[in-house]
């Protein structure tokens, strides 16, 4: 930065999505928060993070208003300044965070609020991220806290996430290709859709993800084992550790599951012999549970009840549930983990009801 490196900085600015993520990071920066927090003494210790009188002493302005800075800029005292992104939906005249200089800022969770829309006017950036660019030309270092950070328009949302990891005044020193105008190059001709393309095209547009992988490579962590900070590996590859359920299910009923579903389809949603998103997404439920048509048509408030007469012996009935029930009954009995990826509300709520009667039953 252009800042001399003697110039009195605070230690951290911490920026969290919403109010929610304060708790948890309250408990991770310190064990004041979770000393009070805590249902006994046996859940503090096992969950503190820091020996007795240690941690990072930390301002939550959520809780505790805008600190005041003395004539240095700094705020004694204090660690880690605590906000939400809220903070930054302010006018970049009167934000008080990019008033100050910090040694380290932290966006948690930040692919939602740093991105900004990839169908916005160009030229047109929002509160956050007009503050956020001025943040960068205060700061020495920058991190951004994601598991998803491309979740719309994934051409753009490389070149977004970059552009905040830090300024292009850092970006160019890493090279041209990180510049605005090169990102906007190395995302050029990117498109979304591969199953249907000609075999040529597919093969440029497989290899223009491996470059920008590549590039990106440069200053994300990387959800592999290769991934090292200082040499030293940073990961490790649970699924290697996993037994992957992925084979087709084969009914062994001849056809008769299929064609009540089918029938239920057509019942409650018309005869449509057109495979759209809706129908397969519709047809997917129905497969777990004829109890989709039901839930479907229930209000929000009535949800909450809707599963408390739902048994074991209910979701044996239908093949694929049968066989989610084995394999918890099997990772029960072993004292295996097992981990259930879902796509829709309604299957999250029934593997919940599941787990939570296996977990009673004896």
């Amino acid at each position: 930065m252009s800042s001399a490196s003697s110039d009195p900085r605070n230690l951290c600015l911490l920026v969290v999505f919403n109010t929610p993520l304060v708790v948890a990071w309250l408990n991770t920066l310190n064990n004041e928060h979770l000393l009070r927090t805590s249902n006994s003494q046996s859940d503090y210790n096992r969950d503190k993070c820091w020996k007795s009188e240690k941690g990072l002493r930390v301002w939550n302005v959520s809780s505790e208003g805008i600190p005041t800075p003395n004539a240095q800029g700094l705020y004694q005292g204090v660690d880690v300044v605590l906000i939400t992104a809220s903070a930054l939906q302010v006018n970049p005249s009167i934000c008080w965070v990019t008033k100050t200089k910090w040694h380290t800022v932290v966006a948690d969770e930040g692919h939602d609020y740093l991105r900004g829309q990839h169908n916005a006017c160009p030229g047109r950036l929002s509160l956050t991220l007009r503050n956020w660019y001025n943040l960068q030309l205060k700061t020495k270092s920058m991190f951004i806290i994601t598991g998803t950070p491309f979740v719309t328009k994934i051409s753009y949302d490389v070149v977004a996430i970059t552009k905040a990891v830090a300024c292009e005044q850092i970006r160019r020193i890493w090279g041209k290709e990180y510049t605005d105008a090169g990102l906007d190059e190395l995302v050029r001709g990117w498109r979304s859709e591969l199953s249907t393309m000609d075999p040529v095209v597919a093969t440029q547009q497989e290899n223009l993800r491996e470059l920008v992988k590549d590039k990106l490579a440069l200053f994300m962590i990387r959800r592999d084992e290769n991934s090292c900070i200082r040499g030293q590996p940073v990961m490790v590859d649970y699924f290697k550790q996993c037994t992957v359920y992925e084979e087709p299910l084969v009914p062994s009923d001849n056809g008769h599951e299929a064609a009540y579903r089918d029938t239920l389809y057509r019942q409650h949603y018309g005869n449509s012999e057109t495979y759209t998103k809706t129908h397969n997404d519709i047809m997917r439920c129905l497969s777990w549970s004829y109890r989709f048509i039901r839930w479907q048509g229930l209000r929000e408030s009535q949800k909450g009840s809707f599963w408390n007469d739902f048994t074991l012996d209910e979701a044996e009935r239908q093949l694929r549930t049968r066989t989610l029930i084995k394999i918890l009954k099997e990772g029960k009995k072993t004292g295996n983990g097992v981990i259930l990826f879902v796509q829709r509300v309604f299957l999250a709520e029934m593997c919940i009801k599941a787990i939570h009667l296996l977990r009673s039953s004896n």
